[in-house]
Parts: structure tokens; sequence; C-alpha cells
């Protein structure tokens, strides 16, 4: 497995892959069109990633070079970012 910081060339399949996730989440299912719930919660997780992207928290995993996973590592409140 390869894993690398994450760039905004990764934010599309970062989001998608974060929005699989929450397929069937208890706390999604709203009276709403389904498609709604999905496109908002989707901006939703592409405008975080983006911003733990730009704060150079994510990192991406690769396996084969596919995309398997990925994570942010955000320092603590008041230390300093390495």
């Amino acid at each position: 497995m390869e894993i690398k910081q994450a760039t905004i060339a990764d934010l599309k399949a970062l989001a998608a892959l974060n929005l699989n996730g929450f397929t069937g989440y208890e706390l999604f299912n709203v009276d709403a069109p389904n498609h709604q719930v999905t496109k908002a919660l989707y901006a939703l997780l592409k405008l975080n990633t983006l911003a733990s992207i730009h704060a150079g928290y994510s990192y991406a995993c690769y396996d084969n070079a596919q995309l398997v996973g990925y994570f942010s590592l955000i320092p603590e409140i008041g230390r300093a970012h390495v």
C-alpha cells in the first residue's frame, strides 16, 4: 500500500469514497428525495475534504494504483502544524 499526501486532483475520488461510507447511514434517512440528500451530503463532504487538503492534513491510500481509503491527521489545538 502507498500512502501519499492528498491533493486537489484527489478531491472528487476522496469525496465519493467518503460518501460511500454513509450509504444507508440512519442519520440521513429523512423525508426528502434521496437524490437531494445525496447531493447535499456530497457537497458537504467535498467541502470538508477540500479544507483538509488545503490545510495539508489529508492522506490518500492506494493499493495497486487504486484508491482504497484516506485519512486526515489534524494537529491538536494550540500545537504548531508541522
